[in-house]
């Protein structure tokens, strides 16, 4: 990767760790096989040289991400050891040139970006790349995580999930100190940022007389009950300095999806706004 040695080899070290993270889980059978940890989707060097430096974060990458059928990833071999690390991240940086998950990321989260003139893929014209992140972990596994922490059938020992999240999330805060992203964009539930020290500030608002980000002037659906499920909220961290952290909330495992796609121009309008602030 053509990049600033310091950042490349920050990098490497990362995915080393990553690949050992991989590697301690791999024997349980909701694990991908084959697989690469995902330490990120996306051109990161086109991220590097971005104005706008936005990186969206989800739970943990799906198993769709390496279907039977086909593949995603140039480089995914049978075993992974840590001198591989080049070669994966060789391939994270080439996802979106060829056979992305577009069901997941061509939907409402890139339409906000969009607005912004930020997007995860090369080819749309815009200025500005995005990069997709995990925040429990950079292992795609089947179930996803919701399956197993959750479900009842699925569900994986609390001692177990603890122990991913606690390592996987490790690995995702030591990657946003490399990359130093200006926005956060994050789609899931609300305990995931306050049990990882997030802190809440305030909600965006198009209009400050109302609780919600939404009026009912706002929305497409004048029949929708709760107007809060479309809220979206600036986070803070601690150890994330200089960077914007806005909340949306997911549905059905699509991030932003309570936002039509008519309202996701009033959202980036709103991110916008408050990233001058």
């Amino acid at each position: 990767m053509n990049i600033d040695k310091d950042i490349r080899d920050e990098l490497i070290e990362l995915m080393k760790k990553s690949i050992n993270h991989y590697n301690s889980f791999k024997h349980y059978k909701w694990v991908v096989k084959p697989a690469i940890p995902i330490l990120f989707f996306g051109n990161v060097i086109e991220y590097l040289n971005s104005d706008i430096k936005m990186i969206t974060v989800a739970l943990n990458p799906s198993d769709k991400e390496f279907p039977k059928d086909g593949t995603r990833f140039s480089f995914c071999p049978d075993k992974l050891n840590k001198g591989d690390a080049i070669k994966v991240l060789d391939t994270l940086n080439e996802y979106f040139k060829f056979n992305p998950y577009d069901d997941w990321f061509d939907r409402f989260t890139e339409k906000i970006m969009n607005k912004m003139n930020v997007s995860y893929y090369s080819n749309k014209g815009f200025t500005n790349r995005a990069l997709n992140t995990d925040l429990c972990t950079p292992i795609a596994t089947n179930p996803t995580w919701d399956g197993l922490v959750n479900n009842k059938k699925t569900r994986i020992p609390n001692d177990l999930s603890d122990e991913l999240k606690k390592q996987g999330f490790k690995i995702w805060l030591e990657l946003i100190k490399i990359l130093k992203p200006n926005v956060i964009l994050i789609s899931l539930a609300k305990e995931y940022l306050t049990s990882n020290n997030f802190v809440e500030k305030t909600i965006l608002k198009n209009n400050e007389n109302i609780e919600t980000t939404f009026s009912y002037d706002d929305v497409q659906n004048k029949d929708v009950k709760d107007l809060g499920r479309k809220n979206i909220t600036y986070f803070t961290h601690n150890k994330i300095p200089d960077c914007k952290i806005y909340l949306g909330v997911n549905n059905g495992g699509t991030p932003f999806r309570n936002i039509s796609y008519s309202e996701t121009d009033l959202v980036s309008d709103l991110i916008t706004k408050h990233m001058k602030e």
